[in-house]
């Protein structure tokens, strides 16, 4: 498993069980995570927490994942990864990129590969960053 440690999720589903998995996923791994049930509750919360990733359910009552992402894509830089996972994928390849996220996990999903893309997506940027502070 990889080290989260010093990360800062955002998990956003309105099943309260689901939620509560997802969040101690990225907890065992040492971030730190922040649980939403709507669209409306996670973007009251970015203006509390610098977040290095959200991880939203699309299709929620009060604030869908659209609305989310659209309200990040607003935000000045440096913007948090944007991770969908559904169970409804009504959203296309190219909606999803210009709402600037990163992958659609289907649901039911896989939670180790669920686990092992956005790690490895986060040690990319991580990397990525880095090199470009040396050049």
């Amino acid at each position: 498993m990889k080290d989260l440690k010093g990360k800062v999720f955002l998990v956003v589903e309105d099943d309260d069980d689901l939620r509560q998995i997802l969040g101690e996923i990225f907890q065992d791994l040492g971030a730190q995570v922040v649980l939403a049930r709507s669209g409306n509750e996670a973007i009251s919360r970015l203006s509390e927490y610098q977040f290095d990733c959200v991880l939203s359910d699309i299709r929620m009552p009060e604030g869908t994942g659209i609305d989310l992402a659209r309200k990040l894509l607003a935000m000045p830089e440096p913007k948090p990864f944007l991770f969908f996972c559904s169970g409804f994928n009504d959203l296309s390849i190219e909606e999803a990129k210009k709402l600037n996220v990163v992958k659609v996990f289907s649901k039911p999903f896989n939670s180790d590969e669920l686990i092992a893309v956005i790690t490895d997506y986060l040690e990319q940027a991580e990397q990525s960053k880095k090199s470009k502070q040396v050049s």
